[in-house]
């Protein structure tokens, strides 16, 4: 009960092909009309235009390292949050980091493109906090780093 009371949308793509399976699959419930007030079956490039606006948190959990245009993506999930007028509002990424594009993972994002698109076409988007956890592949640590950055910017944090 993290969210009591909350307007939850989803935005799938797959959301069509999925909502047939849902009652095997209980934590799946994305087809739960007393958990999801709002679900889109189309991709994240695509504006959600009738909930722009509207959300103090916005999660994007394993979304703009599978799209095409990851920042077109992003772009549309800083439209859905609400004015800094209307209250803080709050945009949280979880998202796989890479150095080359891989099968089903088209795009290379880095700390760096993240960055640039804080800064890109008047984004009012401020990173507060990105870490990257240990990662173990086949055996081998790969990636182990914690990172912080504050660039001075208080309108929205992200």
């Amino acid at each position: 009960a993290y969210f009591e009371n909350a307007r939850l949308v989803a935005i799938e793509p797959m959301a069509e092909r999925l909502l047939p399976h849902v009652a095997a699959k209980p934590h799946m419930d994305i087809g739960d009309p007393s958990k999801v007030w709002q679900l889109y079956s189309m991709p994240a490039e695509v504006r959600a235009c009738a909930v722009e606006g509207l959300a103090s948190l916005v999660i994007v959990v394993n979304v703009l390292d599978h799209v095409w245009k990851p920042e077109r993506a992003l772009q549309n999930a800083e439209r859905l949050l609400r004015p800094c007028s209307a209250g803080p509002a709050l945009l949280v990424i979880s998202t796989d980091l890479r150095v080359e594009a891989a099968l089903g993972h088209p795009n290379v994002l880095t700390r760096r493109w993240f960055r640039e698109q804080a800064h890109a076409n008047h984004s009012k988007l401020q990173l507060v906090r990105a870490f990257q956890q240990h990662v173990q592949v086949e055996g081998a640590l790969r990636f182990s780093w914690d990172w912080n950055f504050d660039d001075g910017r208080s309108n929205v944090a992200w």
